[in-house]
Order: C-alpha cells, then sequence, then structure tokens
C-alpha cells in the first residue's frame, strides 16, 4: 500500500559524501529511528552511500553505529580492508604507473565485503 492510499506522507533520504564527516549521518538515522520513520527511498554518495546500504539492508541506525565504533579502534584492520578492496593488486610499482591506471581505484564488492557488517551482505544477497 502507498502513502496516499494510507493517509501519510512518506520521506526520502539523500546521505551526503565527505569522509569521516559523513558519519554524523548515523545520528540522523538514530533519531528516525526514534521517531519510528522509515524512508521510502534512500541515496548517498561516497560514505553516505556506504551508511545508507546498512540502513537500506536492515541494521538500526544504533547497529551502524556501533559496528563504526568498534572498525574505528582498528586501524590496521581498515588499512588492511582498504588494500584488499583495491582493483588491482597492491604493488610499490602500481603506485609509480598512475598514468596507466589508477592505483587506488576501489572494488564497491570488495569494499563492502571488508567494511560493511556481515550482517548486511548475508542480506542484500538473500
Amino acid at each position: 500500500m502507498d502513502a496516499s492510499a494510507t493517509g501519510r506522507k512518506s520521506i526520502a533520504l539523500a546521505l551526503g559524501a565527505g569522509g569521516a564527516r559523513g558519519l554524523a549521518h548515523i545520528a540522523v538515522l538514530e533519531a528516525l529511528d526514534d521517531i519510528h520513520v522509515r524512508p521510502a527511498a534512500i541515496a548517498g554518495s561516497s560514505i553516505g552511500a556506504l551508511i545508507g546500504a546498512a540502513y537500506a539492508a536492515g541494521l538500526s541506525g544504533k547497529q551502524i553505529r556501533r559496528h563504526v565504533i568498534a572498525l574505528a579502534h582498528d586501524r590496521s584492520e581498515i588499512l588492511r580492508g582498504l588494500m584488499a578492496a583495491r582493483v588491482a593488486p597492491f604493488s610499490l610499482s602500481g603506485l609509480f604507473a598512475a598514468p596507466f591506471g589508477n592505483p587506488v581505484l576501489i572494488d564497491a564488492g570488495k569494499f563492502c565485503a571488508a567494511f560493511l557488517p556481515p550482517l548486511c551482505l548475508t542480506i542484500s544477497r538473500s
């Protein structure tokens, strides 16, 4: 049943980029959870896309916050995840071959596997 049939309005959520500043989106998700509002559509760019994907997969704002805090406390795991998510395997020569291919291109699937909570990945595959 759509929003017009029930007389309730629906909202869409747009989450922006900004690296670590994008983590502020988590507080917005927690506020939406507190007032029991679920967006009809979620769009995001960069960090906003990752947070939006986790939220759309069914994680609450609180679950996302807990995952990010746990992840932030292990810098070596973050570096390992970033290196594993690269399109090409890491090599020093690859860093100097930038005109022939970008050495920092990230594979979206590998990135999600490295940084999204396992529950998100299970839900998105079903």
